[in-house]
């Protein structure tokens, strides 16, 4: 029981902190060539959603590894891929190969720093909490909502042992807040 109060208090103090720096500017915003850590996200998301597994590592024509290479381990590899189905779902030009370069638009900065996804299998990599954020879900039951999230990650879901998913319009999220 302890352990998960202790889960609960941390879950909650970084659902906290992402509510209180959600309207600020980042490391970077506005400064190209490379954007700051926020681009470096990003692109991981770009780059695992739109080429193969074999080419997240290898500098090529598409994944320019001078420009914030994938140097990560493959569980947070995973994890980019993860988010960055959910964000091809919500608005496909957040991750567009090649073409979102420096993206930084107000959905998209809500989109990064409202989606959560949380590793909770000790190591394994096959257990996660995630909870999204999004408009699409504005009408749509809980059950419907989940489905959402569940065909946007098919293929993903295959090689994970367990998922818990919360989904929220921006309205929920912000009721979440206070």
């Amino acid at each position: 029981m302890q352990g998960k109060l202790q889960l609960a208090l941390i879950s909650c103090f970084a659902v906290l902190l992402r509510c209180c720096i959600i309207h600020h500017s980042h490391s970077g915003e506005g400064k190209p060539p490379m954007y700051g850590d926020y681009e470096a996200q990003r692109h991981w998301q770009e780059i695992t959603l739109n080429l193969p597994l074999d080419k997240w590592y290898i500098n090529t024509t598409d994944n320019d590894l001078q420009y914030w290479g994938l140097d990560y381990p493959p569980l947070t590899a995973y994890h980019s891929l993860l988010l960055g189905h959910i964000a091809n779902r919500i608005d496909p030009s957040f991750v567009k190969l090649q073409e979102s370069r420096g993206f930084e638009t107000v959905e998209h900065k809500h989109f990064m720093r409202l989606t959560e996804v949380v590793d909770q299998s000790d190591g394994c990599g096959a257990k996660f909490s995630v909870i999204v954020v999004s408009d699409l879900f504005q009408g749509k039951p809980t059950l419907q909502r989940h489905r959402l999230v569940y065909g946007v990650l098919e293929e993903e879901l295959k090689a994970i042992h367990a998922i818990s998913v919360t989904t929220l319009t921006p309205e929920q999220w912000e009721k979440t807040k206070t």
